[in-house]
């Protein structure tokens, strides 16, 4: 048989198993195996929509009677559906009693404004509670320390003296007022600060115009001394006499020294108004006479204009 001959026979054969009947049923997808599983409720959430991590912005406020302190409540995960927040207080009367809140599906925080009722402290708790009566219902709780004070300033008395060297400090009595000279600064190469014979003492108000004040005012002397390095500098604060609106942010610092006379706001670093309630911890290059103040009447607000220009091509 040619070679031609036995090619034609091959394929004529291939072809012939090749052809099926055309009619025969599609075969049907018999599901799952009675083994697999049951069915998931498309209605139900998963654990992915359950909120966490509930917490205040804050650990602690400090207010007066009739002030509001607004104060951020907050999730890390969002919602996938609004969730009620109730509050309760350990101590009835100090606050205006807060309605509940919702935070609605897609966000992650509420803002809330705590308001003085009458001097004295309590703790504010917030319930959230997400789908109740339900296989998926989550409660958290969150606890912020609200202070309500009166309006007088904080008192400064007596006067203190000694030597000041790295690693110690000089405090006015059993107040946290004074100053401190890091340990480390006396084994730093570049900045170092040796050890003096420091005052301290109860100063004068100077408040410029404008401006109220936080606080008393603290000299730290000998009033002549400069550092080649910032030091931390402890006064007296009181920020539940911040006005309404304001926050720490809007707290600034008073000064008068040599070459100084008139009252001037200063810039200083690293304010600390948190680890020691009722003081404030900042660190300046100098000493002399300081006092916690902010702007009378609260922060401004003011119009700006942007305008942007692009070039494309």
């Amino acid at each position: 048989m040619r070679l031609r001959d036995w090619l034609a026979v091959v394929l004529g054969c291939v072809f012939f198993v090749g052809c099926g009947d055309d009619d025969a049923p599609i075969p049907v997808d018999g599901g799952p195996p009675p083994d697999a599983g049951g069915e998931v409720d498309a209605a139900e959430p998963r654990a992915l929509c359950t909120p966490e991590s509930f917490a205040w912005q804050r650990a602690r406020i400090d207010t007066v009677v009739d002030v509001s302190r607004s104060v951020d409540l907050f999730v890390q995960r969002e919602a996938c559906e609004d969730a009620t927040i109730a509050f309760t207080s350990s101590t009835a009367g100090i606050v205006t009693p807060l309605e509940d809140v919702v935070m609605a599906t897609g966000t992650n925080l509420v803002e809330v404004a705590v308001t003085g009722a009458s001097v004295g402290t309590t703790t504010l708790t917030a319930t959230l509670t997400y789908r109740p009566g339900t296989p998926q219902e989550a409660v958290l709780t969150a606890t912020l320390e609200v202070a309500v004070e009166d309006t007088t300033l904080p008192s400064c008395t007596g006067t203190a003296s000694g030597n000041v060297a790295p690693g110690g400090s000089l405090r006015l009595g059993s107040a946290a007022t004074g100053v401190e000279i890091p340990a480390g600064a006396a084994t730093n190469p570049e900045l170092p600060v040796t050890a003096f014979d420091g005052t301290l003492a109860c100063g004068e108000n100077q408040v410029p115009e404008g401006f109220v004040a936080l606080g008393p005012a603290v000299t730290f002397g000998p009033v002549h001394q400069r550092f080649v390095r910032d030091v931390p500098l402890t006064v007296p604060v009181k920020l539940a006499l911040l006005p309404q609106d304001a926050n720490v942010g809007q707290i600034f610092f008073s000064y008068t020294g040599p070459g100084v006379t008139t009252p001037r706001v200063v810039p200083v670093a690293s304010p600390d108004f948190r680890s020691q309630p009722g003081f404030v911890t900042f660190q300046a290059p100098r000493l002399g006479t300081y006092q916690a103040i902010t702007r009378a009447g609260g922060p401004s607000e003011r119009d700006r204009e942007f305008t942007f220009r692009g070039i494309t091509g």
